[in-house]
């Protein structure tokens, strides 16, 4: 028995669109999905790295530097838009390069926002990011839910959508396809695409809990296991259409990235 997750888990998901320029002045800007999450006190806003680093996302965008982010969603249920250009920020990845995950530290960073608001954030709580040992209680056929903003996000009011999935790999294991690289990895029976990268991916609570009259029972509350970061294409003669498999970097890339912020900052008031 699944349990639906409501309609705040829809808008943790933020537009995010970073503008980077080269040193002759061309000017490449690459959107996604972006959400906010709370660790330790601090709070950073997580992406896809391929979002925040042009050269990942395509070699030709080598030595491109990032001028600006600017994110968009709801705030305090009011539909903002804010830039936060010209600040220092501290960017956060994981050790495995593979592992297309970052994390920016913005517990102080300031918006110039296009209404006179606060960015007031539907965050993800850090009780809610999965370690280890909650991966390890997945199972496969586990449902999953991917809020984001792919190009057919919702106009009205440029809102997110939710996609749904069920977990395809065995979360123990790291998924790997050909050609494929090793990292922290799972794979689920979903349509991510373009624009979905860096979606949270939720694993929807299941179960019930004991009460009067009732023994037993089990419940797996809601949690948050990775960060989409892609899509496998068929391979049937139509190798450019979608072959229904999506992956995500688990939740412990999510944590070290969150970790590796923390620490470019601390070196920089060494």
């Amino acid at each position: 028995m699944y349990h639906a997750p409501g309609k705040l888990l829809l808008y943790c998901a933020y537009r995010i669109e970073v503008e980077h320029i080269s040193a002759s002045g061309d000017s490449k800007t690459i959107s996604g999905t972006a959400f906010y999450a709370i660790k330790d006190g601090k709070q950073f806003l997580v992406t896809n790295r391929h979002n925040v680093d042009a050269a990942m996302k395509n070699i030709k965008y080598a030595g491109y530097q990032m001028a600006n982010i600017r994110v968009s969603g709801y705030f305090g249920g009011e539909h903002l838009v804010g830039d936060f250009a010209g600040q220092e920020i501290f960017l956060g990845f994981p050790q495995n390069s593979i592992e297309d995950v970052a994390a920016i530290d913005v517990t102080s960073a300031t918006y110039h926002v296009n209404k006179s608001k606060n960015m007031m954030t539907n965050y993800v709580g850090q009780s809610l990011i999965a370690s280890d040992a909650e991966l390890s209680k997945l199972d496969i056929c586990d449902m999953v839910a991917l809020p984001g903003y792919p190009d057919f996000y919702d106009r009205n009011g440029d809102r997110p959508i939710m996609r749904m999935g069920t977990i395809a790999s065995d979360p123990a294991s790291d998924y790997r396809d050909h050609e494929m690289e090793p990292g922290r990895r799972i794979a689920y029976e979903a349509f991510s695409s373009s624009g979905s990268s860096g979606s949270p991916v939720f694993a929807l609570a299941k179960g019930f809990k004991g009460g009067v009259g009732i023994t037993g029972g089990y419940v797996r509350e809601l949690k948050l296991i990775g960060i989409n970061a892609g899509h496998l294409n068929g391979r049937d003669g139509m190798q450019s259409h979608h072959s229904g498999i999506s992956y995500c970097f688990k939740s412990t890339c999510i944590l070290d990235a969150m970790n590796d912020a923390v620490a470019q900052q601390t070196k920089s008031l060494a």
